[in-house]
């Protein structure tokens, strides 16, 4: 006879109710260039973009240049995003100004919702590893960062890299079609319990009736 175990019932019931554990949605280091749906955009041309392996400027920024890296990555299909990069800075002057943006942009790379975001200031060199959260941008399909240089001199080069996006999935993205896939782990544990306990009970039926027609 077939028996379920109180022990067994509750491992998969909390099997079940496991919450989803972080993963890394994008990571990007530049060494092969920018994948399809990764776009740059400057007001100065030619400055901004991949260079040897990162992505910056290749010599000095100018004055007043704005400097926008966009990717789509889908991030309305996730929760506690959080967003880290290592930065290098390459400075003339003892004052460096960066300003980050995070926000909504089209295709284009124009600006539609804008959050703003961490704003990092440092003099002399604010090279480093950072860690930002992207929570203000859980519901969007676009992320897209920015450097400025506000200042009327000019600065030596900025390199980005190791850029890595993680966060919890939370369903599928709003824009695209969900379609049927193999059975979550949660869905193959209730439906293991199920079975069970029908199993269990046409086991139970079949002996009743054996002994009604002995």
């Amino acid at each position: 006879m077939l028996r379920i175990t109180p022990l067994l019932t509750a491992s998969v019931l909390a099997s079940a109710a496991t919450p989803a554990s972080a993963a890394t949605i994008f990571s990007q280091d530049f060494s092969r260039g920018l994948g399809s749906k990764e776009s740059v955009v400057s007001n100065v041309a030619g400055s901004w973009g991949v260079h040897n392996g990162y992505l910056g400027h290749s010599a000095e920024y100018s004055p007043n240049e704005r400097s926008l890296y966009i990717a789509d990555l889908g991030l309305n299909a996730y929760e506690n995003i959080d967003f880290t990069f290592d930065l290098t800075e390459y400075t003339e002057r003892s004052y460096d100004y960066v300003t980050w943006f995070t926000g909504h942009y089209n295709a284009a790379g124009t600006l539609v919702f804008n959050t703003f975001g961490q704003i990092t200031q440092g003099y002399g060199t604010g090279s480093g590893s950072y860690k930002f959260s992207l929570a203000a941008l859980e519901r969007d399909q676009l992320f897209g960062f920015r450097f400025t240089s506000d200042h009327a001199i000019q600065y030596a080069g900025v390199q980005i890299d190791n850029l890595q996006i993680n966060g919890t999935r939370s369903g599928p993205p709003i824009d695209l079609p969900s379609t049927p896939a193999v059975p979550e782990p949660a869905t193959w544990a209730m439906m293991i319990v199920g079975f069970a306990l029908v199993g269990g009970m046409v086991r139970r039926r079949s002996g009743s009736a054996d002994c009604v027609t002995a």
